[in-house]
């Protein structure tokens, strides 16, 4: 389950890269499947914009789907966990980016 997924993720690493590559751009921060990117936001509301990225997504529907066959969980049970680590993630991503604000690099 964890490949799977982790080959998703690696698709949209590998993509972002690319896409930073050909348009020469030094100071990749943002993924450019993410919602931020079309936003353009700073501080914790680019955070949590950076965390509604395509793959990201995929990955957490290949989570809840993963924990259904293969931990036979039932279907809202992986759906919820899925979801929760999900916000996590995104409450995470938030505070990186107040934190972020509040100490900027020299």
């Amino acid at each position: 389950m964890l490949s799977y997924i982790a080959f998703v993720t690696s698709i949209g690493t590998l993509l972002n890269g690319l896409i930073a590559f050909l348009v020469k751009e030094e100071n990749y921060i943002n993924p450019y499947t993410s919602l931020n990117s079309i936003v353009g936001a700073e501080g914790g509301l680019g955070g949590l914009l950076m965390t509604f990225e395509v793959f990201t997504i995929w990955g957490t529907i290949l989570t809840a789907i993963g924990l259904q066959r293969v931990a036979g969980l039932s279907k809202a049970a992986a759906w919820t966990i899925a979801i929760v680590f999900f916000v996590i993630g995104a409450v995470l991503a938030a505070a990186g980016g107040v934190l972020e604000g509040m100490f900027p690099a020299a």
